[in-house]
């Protein structure tokens, strides 16, 4: 694994990531920072690959959008504690200005605390 600059904040609640192309389940969100996020996924995510991904938002008024869509690229990955599943952290490489105050707003609300 590579180090991180900022620590990313591990979601209370797992949103699901869809690839926005085909509509594939890729995983559930399990962390998240202004700058990427990690994946939680059934399968291996082949390294140093992009994917155009939607992220379905809570169905709550804190949050404008039903979904997030940012590309990300794969970083590194690892089998998880349970052995049926993977974690893959993902760098944010192309994502809208207004988005970023979606990212944060999901930190804020989402994420535990320290």
């Amino acid at each position: 694994m590579e180090h991180r600059h900022k620590l990313r904040k591990q979601v209370f609640i797992y949103l699901k990531v869809f690839d926005q192309h085909t509509g594939h389940l890729l995983g559930n969100l399990g962390d998240i920072s202004k700058q990427g996020m990690m994946i939680i996924t059934h399968q291996p995510v082949a390294l140093h690959q992009r994917y155009d991904i939607r992220i379905q938002l809570p169905a709550t008024e804190d949050f404008s959008k039903k979904f997030l869509d940012i590309t990300i690229e794969s970083r590194w990955s690892a089998p998880d504690v349970n052995p049926e599943l993977y974690c893959t952290g993902f760098l944010f490489v192309d994502i809208q200005v207004e988005d970023f105050a979606v990212i944060d707003q999901m930190i804020d609300l989402l994420t535990f605390e320290g």
